[in-house]
């Protein structure tokens, strides 16, 4: 019992669909997921801030890599040719940006 081509390339576009249709969703569902969290997070910074009011230290608020990185375009670009000069003589190395500091 043959196939004829029409049975597969209808086959093989059903596939294509689902796939598409599947990652889409897991897609859709780790940006989900990902905005709890930062809800969640941003929550919980604020019941601690909420918290240490009795005792009001001004502390500056550091930036973080993902701030740096939106407001200025040129900081990623200066923390992987920092990260690729740091790997060139030792390779089997982990490195990690710690901070960035514009002069």
């Amino acid at each position: 019992m043959g196939y004829s081509i029409i049975d597969i390339i209808n086959l093989t576009f059903s596939a294509i669909t689902i796939v598409f249709i599947v990652l889409t969703a897991i897609m859709f569902s780790i940006k989900l997921v990902g905005q709890i969290v930062e809800k969640f997070e941003q929550q919980t910074v604020s019941e601690s801030s909420a918290a240490n009011m009795s005792a009001p230290v001004s502390v500056p608020k550091e930036k973080t890599l993902k701030e740096m990185f939106d407001e200025d375009s040129y900081a990623q670009v200066a923390a992987l040719v920092a990260l690729t000069q740091a790997s060139e003589d030792e390779q089997d190395k982990r490195f990690e940006v710690a901070s960035i500091v514009k002069k």
